[in-house]
């Protein structure tokens, strides 16, 4: 289960700029996620609050933002959401003219965006 490192990496880095910035204490951290990241967003949540339940950083709440995969097609010059699942029928389509593209946009985000401190 990757999502426990990826999750105490994002402790570490959190309080690592909690410290940079003379906060004192991490009310929440902001995190978008997208299904191409190859993290499992639930996994991902249990696996902080169990990275976190004995850090000072107990209680401080990950928000995950869900991220869709975007596609740019150079055929008609536009940028579009795909529709369907990983697991099932996600097709990597341009929505506009239907003609095939790997030129991914977003959707294999896994950034730590903004945190909350008091």
């Amino acid at each position: 289960m990757h999502e426990l490192s990826i999750a105490m990496s994002l402790i570490e880095l959190a309080s690592n700029e909690l410290k940079r910035n003379g906060g004192s204490k991490i009310l929440a951290l902001n995190v978008k996620l997208g299904p191409l990241s190859g993290v499992v967003k639930e996994a991902l949540l249990a696996a902080y609050q169990l990275a976190v339940s004995e850090t000072d950083m107990s209680g401080a709440v990950l928000n995950v933002e869900d991220v869709p995969v975007t596609v740019f097609c150079s055929d008609c010059n536009q940028i579009s959401t795909l529709s369907g699942s990983l697991g099932g029928s996600l097709r990597f389509v341009c929505g506009y003219c239907g003609k095939a593209t790997g030129d991914v946009r977003s959707g294999a985000d896994l950034d730590l965006v903004s945190m909350e401190i008091d």
